[in-house]
């Protein structure tokens, strides 16, 4: 049986550290054309766009595949910290 890429993300377990956050986003950050390449490459799809039209990036680390997309694409421009998460934190993987 082959299996779609969201079912394997489904049985992968992820343990969230609630009070370290592993990526920092620089909210002061106004450069809207950055913002948006992390909307796009962010496999989970965790940043997003206020609708209130005033091009604010929310994220949410919580489901964090931690690929490190965000922090290679940003440069230490809008991400302006990324780490691991703290030792048995974060995603483990299941599915190859």
């Amino acid at each position: 049986m082959t299996m779609s890429i969201d079912e394997k993300l489904g049985v992968d377990k992820i343990i969230v550290d609630e009070e370290n956050a592993h990526i920092i986003i620089d909210k002061q950050y106004s450069d809207d054309a950055e913002k948006r390449k992390l909307i796009k490459i962010c496999p989970a799809g965790l940043y997003k766009m206020e609708e209130d039209g005033g091009g604010n990036l929310t994220f949410d680390y919580i489901g964090c595949l931690e690929c490190g997309a965000c922090r290679a694409i940003s440069l230490g421009k809008v991400v302006s910290g990324w780490n691991h998460p703290a030792g048995a934190m974060g995603v483990e993987y299941r599915m190859g």
